[in-house]
Formats: C-alpha cells, sequence, structure tokens
C-alpha cells in the first residue's frame, strides 16, 4: 500500500507494513511513557535512523587511493 500525502518537505507517501502484535505493544509503550508523539513518530524516527546509517556504512566502503583523495 503507497498512497501520496502533501508534506512540509515535499510530497510524501504512506506504506503499509505489517508488525507483529509484540511489536507494536513496545511500540506503544514508547509512545505511553513520552518519548515518541504517536507510532507513526516513532516509524518515522526510526526508518530515518537506519538510512542514517546506511549511509555512513556506503561511505566507508571506498579504497584507500579514494579515500586519501
Amino acid at each position: 500500500m503507497v498512497a501520496d500525502v502533501g508534506m512540509a518537505s515535499g510530497p510524501g507517501k504512506v506504506m503499509g507494513a505489517k508488525l507483529t502484535r509484540n511489536e507494536i505493544e513496545q511500540i506503544n509503550c514508547l509512545v505511553e511513557a513520552g518519548l515518541y508523539l504517536n507510532p507513526s513518530d516513532f516509524i518515522r524516527e526510526t526508518v530515518r535512523e537506519k538510512l542514517a546509517a546506511i549511509k555512513v556504512i556506503e561511505s566507508r566502503d571506498v579504497d584507500y587511493e579514494t579515500a586519501k583523495k
């Protein structure tokens, strides 16, 4: 499932994902503890963190000569 959504940073997409009951309960506990505004806020932040981590890994995947430049 993907749907277009207007956002302040540009058009976005809504994506569906299946989570286990345990995962949903853990997310809801974090929301209830005040760490996130709502489950969507948790998911957006988690996706951003994962993408940033992958970007770091990709940038480190260079040979020695390229890294010296």
